[in-house]
Formats: structure tokens, C-alpha cells, sequence
């Protein structure tokens, strides 16, 4: 890097603005009022809503695995397969137990924090420390990277998010008054709730009506619909709202069903349509693993000061694929 030196009148120098950026230090003018506050770009982190962590991993660790466990019985002697027995019968049959075993890696991540002792100097000087910024930024980084990972995935490392899943059914969205699948094109609310009752009725079976969907994630288009249109002429109640109160989950599940937007639901779909999920946000069925960052000791180089933050992060864990649904072209 060339500095670049300017002479002033009262025969001082002082860096360039393109030097002094680079410590977060500015040339302030006499009559110039800094707000001091530090305004980062705007970012929103929703993954630590919308997917639970496995919070038993460790650093340690290399791979998570869990099992998949099947039975079956023939019955007893009898066609529909019961297990009714005579009392002189001396052949009974018995249980039979399939258990697989699924291994998924532990990705490392790591980010390095580094900044020189005339950087710390001056930054410390004008009450804006660029260690503390530095780290700040590190941490969005990686808050940044998890939430892509935890919807999507990522393809080189060949793992999948909770919105591209291996081996969960993909229910066809209805046709809408005005044509085509897309909400936009529905002229009621009756054609939207169809929708999202389809979905979570295919789930619920699909989970042998065990678990039902208590949470849906659809694109930031489909979510202003409902919650900016009124479930009916003259009605003050949106079809947000509407649909909370009137679906096939809220009875089953024992909780009321959770509608958010999802900005990885835009293209999430096949071809790259917008794509609604419904599934149940328990550990129990669907998480990612995640070890928290930890950081290495401060280290002093010359001049430089560095350390690292580091962790590892697994791919998202589809424990019961039968409790996950996905609609396409809403």
C-alpha cells in the first residue's frame, strides 16, 4: 500500500483519508457533529427461530449420527395379521426389529481477527475500538453463513437445509380462479387456506397422523398476501389471521399454527418456485447440529494482534422425513 502524506499550512502532515479509513479514524472538520454509533448493514438472522440446534456436539467431534428404527409382526396364523391367539396355541409370533444407522460430517469454520497496534492506538483514541468492531463483524459473518446453511445448504459441501431435503413429499398447490397455482391469482381466502390445509392434511398422513405440522414458512410474496388482505369483504381480520384460527393443525398439534416469512423460500422450490414448508421446529425431528464458536488466546506478532474464532457446524438432521412437507408454485 502507498501512503500518501499531505502537508498542511501550519506545516504538519497527516495521512490520507484512504489510510486513515482503513483504522476507522476520519479527519473531522471543526464544525462537524460524528454520531458515534457504529451502523453496521442491516441483517436478520432467523435460523435460531425456525431450526433447533442438537446441542449435544462438541469440538471434539467429527461426525453426528442418529438412527432410524423399523419393526413388523406377521400376526398370528391370521390373514389381517392380528395377534389373537386359541388357548392350546404353542406357535406365537414374534416382533422383528430393523435399526439403520446415519452418519452426517462435522464441518470446521473459523474466521481471523487481525488488526495492527497503530490501528488499535488510533481507534482507541477517537473512542471506537476496532478490536470490538472487528469481533462484532466476525460474529455476523458467521451468523451470516449459519443462516444460509440452516435453509439451504450448501452445495459444495454437498449438504442440504431444511428447505431442499432428500425424500420429502412435495404437494401440488391448487389451481386459483384467475389461473395458474400462485396466490396472487386467488380471488378468495377459501383458495389460499385450501392451500395450506392440503399441506398440512399430507403431512399429518404422511406421519401416520402422529405429529402435525405446527409451523409454516413460505416466501416474503406469499406472507404480504395474507397479511395484507382481509379474509372477506368488510372483514377486519386478515387472512393471516383467518388461517391461524382455521386449519386442520391447531387441534391435533395442541398449539396454534405459526406462519412466518422466509427469504430462502423465494427460489427454494423445483425449477426454482416459491416453496411453503410445514414441519414441527422440535429437536426431536429436525435440527441442526452447531458447536458454539470458541476463540483461540490473543496472539502478538510484531505488530499485529490476531486470534480466531472457530466451530464446527454438521448438516441439518431430517430425524423423521414423514413430519416435513413441501408445496411448490404458490
Amino acid at each position: 500500500m502507498t501512503v500518501r502524506l499531505i502537508r498542511t499550512h501550519d506545516a504538519l502532515r497527516t495521512l490520507d483519508a484512504s489510510r486513515i479509513d482503513g483504522a476507522a479514524v476520519f479527519l473531522l472538520g471543526e464544525l462537524e457533529r460524528l454520531d458515534r454509533r457504529i451502523n453496521l448493514p442491516l441483517q436478520d438472522f432467523t435460523w435460531g427461530r425456525d431450526v433447533p440446534v442438537r446441542s449435544d456436539v462438541t469440538i471434539s467431534d467429527e461426525t453426528t449420527s442418529y438412527t432410524r428404527d423399523f419393526f413388523a409382526s406377521p400376526g398370528n396364523q391370521r390373514a389381517d395379521g392380528k395377534h389373537w391367539i386359541a388357548s392350546e396355541t404353542n406357535e406365537i409370533a414374534g416382533v422383528q426389529e430393523s435399526r439403520s444407522l446415519l452418519r452426517n460430517p462435522l464441518h470446521p469454520w473459523a474466521i481471523e481477527v487481525k488488526y495492527s497496534i497503530f490501528d488499535l492506538e488510533r481507534s482507541q483514541a477517537v473512542g471506537r475500538p476496532i478490536d470490538q468492531t472487528k469481533i462484532m463483524n466476525a460474529q455476523r459473518i458467521y451468523q451470516g453463513e449459519l443462516n444460509e446453511f440452516a435453509y439451504a445448504g450448501d452445495a459444495t459441501l454437498g449438504t442440504k437445509g431444511i428447505l431442499n431435503l432428500d425424500d420429502i413429499p412435495v404437494t401440488a398447490a391448487g389451481a386459483k380462479t384467475e389461473g395458474g397455482t400462485a396466490w396472487t391469482e386467488a380471488t378468495s381466502v377459501d383458495e389460499i387456506r385450501a392451500d395450506i390445509n392440503a399441506l398440512i392434511k399430507s403431512t399429518l398422513e404422511s406421519a401416520n397422523e402422529a405429529v402435525a405440522p405446527s409451523r409454516i414458512l413460505m416466501p416474503w410474496n406469499n406472507y404480504s398476501v395474507i397479511a395484507t388482505r382481509n379474509a372477506s369483504e368488510g372483514s377486519d381480520t386478515t387472512i393471516l389471521n383467518y388461517i391461524k384460527q382455521n386449519n386442520i393443525s391447531n387441534d391435533v398439534s395442541g398449539r396454534q399454527l405459526e406462519i412466518y416469512p422466509c427469504r430462502w423460500c423465494g427460489k427454494a422450490g423445483a425449477g426454482q418456485t416459491a416453496r411453503m414448508i410445514a414441519y414441527t421446529p422440535d429437536e426431536q425431528y429436525v435440527r441442526l447440529p452447531v458447536v458454539p464458536l470458541m476463540r483461540t488466546p490473543l496472539d502478538q506478532r510484531g505488530l499485529f494482534f490476531s486470534f480466531l474464532y472457530y466451530g464446527t457446524i454438521g448438516s441439518v438432521e431430517n430425524v423423521y422425513p414423514e413430519t416435513v412437507g413441501y408445496m411448490d408454485g404458490i
